[in-house]
């Protein structure tokens, strides 16, 4: 006595459903990994953005130091011209003209600050999108439990399903072991 062909297709049904289970539990575990990947890249880039404001804030003291140092040159070299010109360099046009220079100058040293915090900010609110991004990736890892016990329960009412289908037509399989009559 040979293998009936119900037997055949009941063991054909059952072992595609444990390739099924095998190939769910690959396919969760290789997507949680490339998760894990990105959210590392998120992380790397999150923490190049924050050196990146460091970068930007200390490039901007420099720049604040430098235009304060020009701007000071500047009101200097303005009063020695006047001081050479013989005039009274305390009062009146000449001291108008170097408070004129020393409030330009107060401008465009806010206007350095003010770039460098605009700057800063930036790297910042990019490196908190890394970080909200690394997050969301962590959280979409996932278990391999419910894809299983789906694919599982699709198997048997597979299964099940040819069974009946054999019973009702007559057809003889191992699964009459299994359920009586």
């Amino acid at each position: 006595m040979g293998i009936d062909p119900g037997s055949i297709v009941l063991g054909a049904q059952i072992l595609g459903g444990v390739l099924g289970v095998v190939g769910t539990i690959q396919q969760v575990s290789s997507q949680n990994a490339q998760y894990a990947y990105q959210a590392g890249i998120a992380r790397n880039n999150q923490i190049i953005a924050q050196r990146n404001a460091r970068y930007a804030e200390e490039q901007g003291t420099r720049r604040e130091t430098d235009e304060i140092m020009r701007v000071r040159g500047f009101i200097g070299a303005q009063k020695a011209a006047q001081a050479a010109s013989g005039v009274d360099i305390n009062s009146g046009t000449p001291a108008a003209v170097r408070e004129g220079t020393s409030i330009l100058g107060n401008r465009s040293i806010r206007n350095v600050r003010d770039e460098t915090m605009r700057v800063a900010h930036g790297y910042r609110t990019q490196g908190a999108g890394f970080a909200a991004e690394a997050k969301n990736l962590d959280a979409s890892r996932s278990s391999p439990f419910m894809p299983v016990v789906g694919s599982l329960i699709g198997t048997a009412a597979s299964v099940g399903g040819t069974v009946m289908d054999f019973r009702r037509d007559g057809v003889p399989s191992f699964a009459d072991w299994f359920v009586s009559a």
